[in-house]
């Protein structure tokens, strides 16, 4: 973390394994990683909060869309999305990519998806 101001570092996380992205959930920071681990940290006391482990390939990407009810999705290497809810708990698995899925988008009713596979795919996202 820095400081907007000054630029200079005010504190730092240590973590198991290369951080391929982060977003904001409800106050919570969560990291997708190479492992395929989410890590959903407190920014406040930097505190590790919880570990989500249902990828089983690293973590290119994390979408939180706010249409309805708030949620999580989360694109891995593992060729699969996966769905959350704001505490972390897994409600849905998306396959059907033959390659790591490196963005997310979500429209309305649908989930848009692509993939190293070259394509892109659109979901039900209901």
């Amino acid at each position: 973390v820095r400081n907007w101001q000054s630029g200079d570092v005010v504190s730092s996380i240590e973590i198991d394994g290369l951080p391929w992205c982060i977003t904001s959930v409800q106050g919570h920071v969560w990291i997708g990683t190479e492992s395929g681990r989410i890590l959903v940290y407190n920014p406040k006391t930097m505190a590790l909060l919880k570990v989500l482990r249902q990828h089983v390939g690293g973590v290119y990407t994390l979408l939180v869309t706010r249409q309805g009810q708030v949620a999580v999705w989360s694109g891995s290497n593992d060729f699969t999305v996966m769905k959350w809810d704001p505490a972390g708990q897994f409600l849905k698995l998306y396959s059907g990519h033959t390659n790591g899925v490196r963005a997310i988008l979500h429209i309305g009713p649908v989930l848009w998806t692509g993939s190293s596979d070259k394509t892109i795919r659109v979901w039900d996202a209901e």
